[in-house]
């Protein structure tokens, strides 16, 4: 580099410092005829032409600099600042796919986190802005109705498709994901089932079908506290069809059925024990209880009803029910809200002669929470706001509701040893 072109760059730089446009660029130029190879000078050139809003002669002298850079080996970050020059350029003309070519290019040469940034927000906003362009009302409309034909015709893959097609033409619309929940229940989807009935909800409460359509899946999943917490919202938003009535009906004659099969004693022990009060005195009570020797016919939605019977349904958690050992006993495990209710549960277990023990755990300072809708234990308020949105049972939230819930719901199960 020789001490001319220096001196024409410093002269071209105080120019352009001082607004001095016309004079940077006759400095740049007499610098580029002195030294022809140093990549600088085509860079200082072209952020002259990008403050002139000159865009198209910025990215025609960032291509120059770019091309020098490569048949000199110039710096790696000298190469990569012309061509986030460049990329720039075209996003001041509103060219986002040929500024994310240029901002890519220079990321491939140095990754600047800033640069990095700035690419993750516009490819956020291409994808928001091909999302926008493909937003046609009346072609969804014509989807939907193809996909009505092909449903009452039996297709119900293909008429998915045709859903599909028109949820994405028209988003907004909540009808259409009533209407693709109804067909994901015939392909045996469930759980994208409940999504889509989730967002219909979220984006039209007052829509019957969304409700009517998890009803049918809690209830042939036996799923009984899912399906009453759904009428029990259907009652608070005056949400009423001959249909729901139906489930309703159906649900309250399974709950009879669950009752009648949970006897109070089912098992006695006929041999001489100790009070409870000197049993529990022999061993470390937990807020975790496993009970075992249970029937095995017996689903969730039972074992949950029957310990309903002793400890209030706000005040437990089943964790696990499975068989505990290879002669077919089965067992519940069983979270209870604090110590002293665990140990009031433990008293009932024993004096109807079930087995039951409680399980250690390590102390820890964690808070936990239980969802008031799903009861699901949810182990952080971070980890309660990832939850709220997807919580198989409300569809609606909003951050004043989130705060509620956990004022309400919040308890500590942490099991320390207290």
């Amino acid at each position: 580099m020789s001490e001319a072109a220096i001196a024409e760059k410093d002269l071209g730089n105080a120019a352009y410092k001082s607004k001095d446009f016309a004079a940077a660029l006759a400095h740049y130029d007499k610098a580029i005829e002195l030294d022809p190879t140093n990549i600088t000078f085509y860079n200082n050139k072209a952020a002259v032409y990008f403050e002139e809003k000159k865009f198209e002669e910025c990215v025609q002298e960032c291509e120059k600099a770019v091309e020098i850079g490569r048949e000199t080996r110039a710096d790696y970050k000298l190469i990569a600042k012309a061509m986030s020059r460049a990329g720039n350029a075209f996003q001041k003309q509103g060219d986002v796919e040929k500024a994310l070519h240029w901002f890519q290019r220079s990321l491939s040469e140095f990754r600047d986190p800033e640069l990095v940034k700035k690419v993750k927000e516009l490819e956020k906003q291409l994808k928001e802005a091909e999302r926008l362009a493909y937003i046609n009302p009346q072609l969804a409309q014509e989807e939907k109705n193809k996909g009505n034909e092909l449903f009452n015709q039996g297709d119900y893959l293909t008429a998915k498709r045709h859903y599909d097609e028109a949820v994405k033409r028209d988003p907004e619309n909540a009808v259409l994901y009533s209407n693709r929940a109804a067909c994901l229940t015939r392909l045996m989807e469930f759980q994208r089932a409940l999504e889509d009935c989730d967002t219909c909800i979220m984006k039209d409460p007052n829509i019957p079908t969304p409700y009517e359509i998890k009803l049918r899946i809690y209830l042939d999943l036996d799923q009984i506290g899912h399906a009453g917490r759904i009428t029990q919202i259907c009652d608070q938003r005056n949400v009423s069809t001959s249909i729901i009535l139906q489930y309703r009906s159906e649900l309250q004659q399974k709950e009879r059925m669950i009752q009648n099969k949970l006897p109070p004693i089912w098992q006695v022990i006929n041999q001489q024990r100790v009070g409870f009060d000197a049993f529990i005195h022999t061993i470390k009570p937990t807020r975790r209880v496993e009970v075992s020797g249970l029937n095995k016919s017996w689903k969730q939605a039972e074992y949950k009803q029957w310990i309903q019977g002793y400890v209030d349904n706000s005040d437990f958690k089943i964790v696990s029910f499975e068989r505990l050992s290879v002669f077919e006993t089965y067992g519940v495990m069983v979270v209870i809200k604090n110590k002293n209710k665990a140990i009031d549960f433990a008293r009932r277990l024993y004096e109807l002669g079930f087995e039951f023990k409680f399980e250690p755990h390590m102390p820890s300072g964690e808070q936990h929470y239980i969802c008031q809708y799903c009861s699901d234990v949810i182990t952080s308020m971070f980890a309660f706001s990832l939850h709220r949105p997807v919580c198989p049972v409300t569809p609606v939230s909003t951050n004043e509701g989130l705060n509620k819930d956990i004022e309400y719901s919040a308890f500590d199960v942490s099991f320390r040893h207290d």
